[in-house]
């Protein structure tokens, strides 16, 4: 029978809270974890990395902002290419494939995005792409 293996992340400041006790047991039941780098975005907003996860942090908790595949995508793309225009055209062979996609279906996907993150997180560059400068 194969075992299951699930592997957990941690923010940095989540792996800092965790208690000596807690990391030992994961140690010797050999559950393997990852203290995973964040990009810093602006408004409380991080990247991570490692899950392709994007989290808003307020006050003393941390939440993830639920996010389409393609929207996931589309944010990832844009990170890996951070500071960098993005062209249309990379985008839509990248997140739509073989889809049909009008530059007002990009519109609206981005404002989308920005409703649930903040209006600058994105930022168009007119008739080229879309840039995230960090």
């Amino acid at each position: 029978m194969n075992k299951l293996i699930k592997t957990q992340y941690f923010t940095p400041k989540e792996f800092e809270n965790l208690s000596p006790k807690f990391i030992e047991n994961m140690l010797h039941n050999e559950v393997p974890f990852i203290v995973s780098t964040n990009i810093q975005l602006e408004e409380g907003f991080s990247w991570v990395v490692a899950t392709s996860k994007l989290l808003k942090e307020n006050n003393e908790s941390i939440s993830t902002i639920d996010l389409t595949k393609i929207e996931t995508k589309f944010l990832k793309l844009l990170i890996e290419n951070k500071n960098n225009i993005v062209t249309y055209d990379v985008v839509k062979e990248n997140i739509w494939k073989t889809k049909d996609m009008s530059i007002f279906t990009m519109r609206n996907f981005v404002n989308k995005i920005r409703n649930k993150t903040y209006k600058s997180i994105i930022k168009n560059k007119s008739g080229y792409g879309y840039i995230i400068e960090i």
